[in-house]
């Protein structure tokens, strides 16, 4: 009688141990938690939207060319690049229509490194500091004050 006892155990421990692992599988959960509405189905036509004006003749493009502006500012598209010049865009670049407000500003004139003058040093940088042979006591005591924190 103690074999039939242990065997049924067998058998539940198996079947739970079975049950336990498929819990969480969406089999058992749509068994468990039935859905009570249908899920929603979306059918694809692929065809034509139905258009807002009049029929097109044939030849003629649905999409109408943007008017170029005789003055002012141009938005200029090349790409990931955008220029806005005064001028005709350059070649290779679309041009797009100017939105919203724009505020022109003065541009600031260039300065290069050969118009320097001896008396305008440069900003100095830290790692040039640091590795300036002279400026070894500064080196020395900023690496002590991160070494000793």
């Amino acid at each position: 009688m103690s074999i039939k006892i242990y065997f049924w155990g067998l058998i539940i421990a198996v079947l739970a141990s079975i049950g336990w692992r498929t819990l969480h599988t969406e089999a058992a959960q749509q068994w468990l938690h039935p859905q009570t509405t249908p899920p929603l189905v979306i059918n694809f036509d692929n065809q034509e939207p139905p258009s807002a004006g009049p029929p097109l003749r044939p030849g003629e493009s649905a999409i109408t060319p943007m008017p170029k502006a005789a003055s002012g500012m141009h938005k200029c598209r090349k790409g990931n690049q955008v220029t806005y010049t005064d001028g005709d865009c350059p070649v290779g670049s679309k041009e797009q229509t100017v939105g919203g407000t724009v505020t022109v500003v003065p541009g600031q004139a260039t300065t290069s490194s050969a118009h320097t003058s001896s008396t305008d040093k440069p900003h100095a940088n830290v790692r040039d500091i640091l590795l300036d042979p002279r400026d070894a006591d500064l080196r020395d005591k900023r690496m002590d004050q991160i070494i000793n924190r």
